[in-house]
């Protein structure tokens, strides 16, 4: 199995930059691997939970993380925007279910 990670840590001071660079890495795995498998919010704090106009705040705060998996018959990759007191982050990580040699043959007959 092949792992790989990329991870940015975000200027939470910059408004809703976290969630739109996400929409692009999103957009970007999309246009490879097709639509997410499974899209989660997970609310650390409620208080802004019922209130859809505060879901940046709430992100901004660490109230909510944001993840998205794909998944197909050789690739598992998942994208995550996450926040806390230390700061905000957004990782995308690829996980192949091929050893490195099926990858390298795979990719010779490209």
């Amino acid at each position: 199995m092949v792992h790989t990670e990329d991870l940015f840590v975000i200027d939470r001071t910059k408004g809703n930059d976290g969630p739109l660079k996400l929409g692009q890495i999103n957009h970007a795995i999309s246009e490879n691997y097709g639509k997410p498998t499974s899209i989660e919010e997970k609310w650390t704090n409620d208080l802004y939970e019922k209130d859809s106009t505060k879901k940046e705040l709430a992100i901004r705060l660490g109230h909510v993380n944001l993840i998205s998996h794909w998944e197909t018959k050789s690739t598992y990759i998942t994208s995550a925007l996450q926040s806390d007191k230390n700061g905000m982050t957004l990782s995308a990580d690829y996980f192949s279910r091929m050893s490195p040699e099926e990858l390298k043959v795979q990719r010779s007959k490209k």
